[in-house]
């Protein structure tokens, strides 16, 4: 689990079965009383990323690649800035995409040996108890857009209401990638 800077804050765990993919993902650096997301992102045709098998944020709008991004978990970050994530997402569940509401493909997870996986951790900032529990359920709770790619960026899923809105900036601050 790796910092865009490249520092080891964490570890990540996946699990592929023929029928799905379990996942733990324990990080630090995280800022306490925090909300955050994990999102979940197959890549089902990794060979199809702009540069093949090591796909990029830009191929989550690649249909040649067959992304979907897909909500794995979320929660309050403790009192250390430490949290530990965890799930499962079974071949064809497409319940927590994002790609199906914005316009884009949705294919949920379809290949759980091949694809290539992202697990990307998302601060919604300040726990806000009016904004609960949208801030740790849904891409857009408490923040002012959804701040994928960035903050400020437009993007489809800054456009669209996925949870209510509220004051905070949000961003995608931790990932880690799960090659097949």
């Amino acid at each position: 689990m790796r910092l865009a800077d490249g520092v080891q804050v964490g570890t990540s765990r996946l699990v592929r079965t023929p029928n799905g993919v379990n996942f733990t993902l324990s990080t630090s650096d995280l800022t306490a009383g925090h909300a955050y997301t994990l999102w979940f992102v197959a890549f089902n045709r990794p060979e199809n990323c702009a540069v093949p098998f090591q796909c990029a944020p830009d191929d989550v709008v690649n249909d040649a690649a067959q992304p979907d991004m897909m909500y794995g978990a979320g929660g309050i970050a403790g009192g250390q800035g430490k949290a530990t994530f965890a799930g499962r997402l079974s071949v064809g569940d497409r319940s927590g995409s994002l790609n199906l509401p914005v316009g884009l493909p949705s294919y949920g997870l379809l290949d759980p040996g091949g694809a290539e996986i992202h697990l990307a951790i998302h601060d919604h900032g300040p726990k806000l108890p009016e904004y609960l529990p949208d801030m740790f359920q849904t891409i857009d709770g408490g923040c002012t857009d959804a701040g994928i790619p960035a903050a400020g960026v437009p993007s489809p899923w800054n456009d669209h209401p996925f949870g209510r809105r509220g004051p905070n900036t949000c961003a995608t601050t931790q990932a880690t990638v799960h090659r097949p």
